[in-house]
């Protein structure tokens, strides 16, 4: 019996202690105690399974903005996708069995959500943040087409007599959202004082506002429309 006794038995005499009473009175001793407190971004707990599916959206190329939000939504969740995004990046000698221990993990959890065919392409990861990277350049690729049949999504987008403009305007955002995956804002760091990232943000906003209004049905909001594009500047 005490050639098994954990290291922690000698850091936690409550544990030894109950450890000594169990085993005199023949039952078995309780399972000591967990190394890592829950607190810790490395904690794993009883609930979380190699074989788990974090998501149902499964990888299968064209996708890959849907799926990879998916993962970041579930992984953040559970407080794991720093490990991914590069805000973790090397293991201290005291955290290395930890270390590849949730990369197992992680590595088991994005593999569950990849399509096969696309699964047998890939090489045996260990670093979960490599996968994800390798994935990333595969799949995450800013294309020309789409951006343009998106820009034509949006100019199309009107709203019906019969649509609330809530609906309406849900449908633009959602198209909106998709091009700023390819289309992120500038960001400029040459100085404190740069306002590029601002000026983008601002002629972004403008332009959406152009896109609203005109999509907006004639036959109700005709003259909200024409007051509005009247200012200078729009309001925002």
């Amino acid at each position: 019996m005490i050639e098994n006794m954990p290291d922690t038995a000698f850091t936690n005499p409550s544990w030894y202690q109950s450890l000594k009473k169990k085993t005199m009175a023949g039952d078995e001793p309780p399972p000591p105690p967990l190394r890592l407190d829950i607190t810790s971004l490395y904690y794993l707990g009883p609930q979380d399974r190699p074989g788990d599916f974090i998501t149902p959206t499964r990888l299968c190329g064209e996708n890959y903005n849907e799926w990879a939000d998916d993962i970041q939504t579930a992984l953040e969740a559970r407080r794991k996708f720093v490990f991914l995004d590069g805000t973790i990046t090397s293991p201290s000698s005291c955290t290395a069995m930890d270390w590849k221990m949730i990369h197992a993990m992680l590595v088991s959890w994005i593999m569950n959500t990849v399509d096969p065919e696309i699964k047998c392409t890939l090489s045996k990861y260990k670093d979960a943040k490599q996968l994800w990277d390798t994935l990333k350049t595969r799949f995450a690729t800013v294309n020309g087409p789409q951006i343009q049949q998106l820009r034509k999504a949006i100019a199309r987008c009107e709203q019906p007599k019969t649509m609330p403009v809530v609906k309406y305007f849900g449908k633009l955002t959602t198209l909106w959202e998709e091009l700023n995956k390819h289309e992120p804002l500038i960001t400029c760091s040459c100085c404190s004082k740069c306002t590029a990232g601002a000026e983008h943000e601002k002629r972004r906003e403008s332009t959406r506002l152009h896109d609203f209004l005109m999509g907006l049905n004639a036959e109700h909001h005709a003259q909200i429309r024409s007051n509005i594009l009247s200012n200078d500047p729009l309001p925002t």
